[in-house]
């Protein structure tokens, strides 16, 4: 039960049959942790935190976030590494080496560690797919520190193999799709139609907002340079 990537201990927070965190993981290995940040931020008096959060949606183009309303929830997650999993595992003993090796860190985590969205029907968590906040999650740290991967060239560049990288993306897109599926109430027998009928909602998405989608799509060629 010492090695650092064995993780035997989870802690969670809350009242009124609400969590408002849960942490994964412990020193001297490795540890994971997702906390309501809105409700910190109100209970600390720190509105600051709203000015910050608006002014990043609004360069987005998206809608500011309501002090005053519940729906509008922030949700933080933190990855730490302690000296048994920096050292042990991974073999970090300098400032260059954690340079080099971080993003290989953040990413174990949050393969180790996995929040799931229930499967309608499944009782083996096993096959639950990812909750949509984790796939973003894991997406963002994917791509924020892409510079600090193992495999990454110096021009920052990932060389991946296509088909094996195509197989994954569409798995995190079928779960995605499904999870999606059963949160909307869809049966079992109308999932293959539902997900055809969302496939045109996608392609309406990306007509609504074409220089968006543009962006996106030339971003994804330029990050990935296949073998």
């Amino acid at each position: 039960a010492n090695r650092a990537d064995h993780m035997d201990e989870m802690r969670s927070n809350g009242k009124s049959g609400r969590y408002s965190s849960v942490t994964v993981g412990k020193n001297p290995g490795r540890q994971v942790t997702i906390y309501d940040k809105r409700a910190q931020v109100i209970a600390k008096r720190k509105p600051i935190w709203w000015d910050i959060w608006n002014a990043n949606l609004a360069r987005e183009g998206a809608p500011p976030l309501d002090p005053d309303a519940k729906s509008s929830q922030v949700w933080r997650i933190e990855v730490r590494a302690f000296k048994s999993c920096l050292k042990d595992r991974w073999g970090i003993r300098q400032w260059a080496e954690f340079d080099d090796l971080f993003g290989d860190v953040v990413a174990e985590a949050l393969d180790k560690v996995r929040y799931c969205a229930p499967a309608p029907g499944d009782s083996n968590r096993a096959r639950w797919p990812l909750h949509p906040l984790w796939e973003l999650v894991r997406e963002a740290t994917s791509e924020d520190l892409l510079d600090m991967r193992s495999y990454v060239d110096p021009d920052r560049v990932r060389y991946v193999d296509r088909e094996e990288h195509i197989r994954l993306i569409f798995a995190q897109f079928l779960g995605l799709g499904t999870t999606y599926a059963a949160l909307n109430g869809v049966s079992d027998t109308a999932l293959p139609g539902y997900l055809r009928k969302l496939g045109g909602e996608l392609k309406q998405a990306v007509r609504r907002e074409p220089e968006r989608a543009e962006k996106r799509l030339r971003e994804a060629r330029e990050r990935y340079r296949f073998m």
